[in-house]
């Protein structure tokens, strides 16, 4: 089970951003857009999505992306 998050980890930035935006461990309030849509709450950018043309940053809570984990973990399982 994930451990929840601590206020604290809001805007965390494990290290340097090369635009000081959002990157890879950067946490803010938003909206997951990993399945369970829930808003207001801690959500990690973890990428660029693009539909045809349009590009947008994608976040998710950290629910979601401990489910994600499991399942990259699970397609990888037994690869070299």
């Amino acid at each position: 089970m994930p451990r929840p998050l601590h206020a604290a980890v809001i805007g965390r930035k494990p290290g340097p951003l090369l635009d000081g935006g959002p990157g890879p461990g950067w946490w803010q309030q938003g909206r997951c857009w990993l399945g369970c849509d829930r808003r207001n709450l801690p959500v990690q950018w973890i990428g660029p999505v693009e539909v045809g043309v349009t590009r947008a940053d994608m976040y998710g809570c950290v629910d979601c992306l401990s489910r994600l984990r499991s399942l990259v973990a699970e397609e990888t399982a037994g690869r070299p």
